[in-house]
């Protein structure tokens, strides 16, 4: 494939992990009821932590999980690496992850629900990092460069360590550093779908 078609599929999958693209707009949210009374949460039902409520953080969340989960596999990242090598032209993983981190966590913080999303997909993002250098199913290739953005991105978070937020995500990459990394056991999950 053309690395220009490449980068165009790299740029729309990190275009689902917008919070623009993952919060939803007030028209709509207007038109949400919450749950009735007697009827619970099914198999179905969207992640939530809210209550009846409906929990449209948590919802982006699983969204910009399910997003990275297809960015980060194991296989094409190691394609990328390997290509690339091949064809300087070839977006590199590099490319990808500085393209990601400055969408995300690097880019200044929107106020409101937005925000709210923001910082989600900006947990969700560096889970996903620190999953990578910790776990065993990625080349070293692309464990290096992963470890390489995420010693940059904690340079560029410990420098706003005063926002909570920032400082959160400091930690998380600080202690993983130390210690062995485990995701949160509360990472949103798409619904599995209609039965069969």
């Amino acid at each position: 494939m053309a690395p220009a078609r490449q980068q165009q599929a790299i740029d729309s999958e990190i275009a689902t992990v917008d919070e623009g693209v993952l919060t939803l707009p007030g028209a709509v949210l207007a038109l949400i009821p919450p749950y009735p009374t007697g009827y619970g949460r099914d198999r179905e039902s969207p992640p939530a932590h809210t209550g009846p409520l409906m929990d449209l953080v948590t919802m982006a969340e699983a969204a910009a999980e399910a997003s990275l989960q297809l960015l980060f596999n194991p296989q094409r990242l190691a394609r990328v690496s390997q290509q690339h090598a091949i064809d300087p032209s070839v977006p590199s993983v590099k490319a990808i992850l500085d393209q990601l981190l400055g969408a995300t966590v690097r880019k200044d913080m929107p106020a409101g629900l937005a925000g709210e999303v923001r910082k989600r997909v900006n947990l969700v993002v560096v889970e996903a990092l620190l999953s990578i250098t910790h776990g065993q199913a990625q080349v070293p290739e692309v464990v290096a460069e992963v470890m390489a953005r995420l010693d940059k991105l904690k340079a560029h978070l410990k420098r706003k360590r005063r926002e909570p937020h920032a400082n959160y995500l400091w930690q998380l990459i600080d202690k993983a550093e130390r210690e062995p990394f485990e995701r949160r056991k509360s990472v949103a999950a798409t619904p599995p779908g209609a039965p069969i």
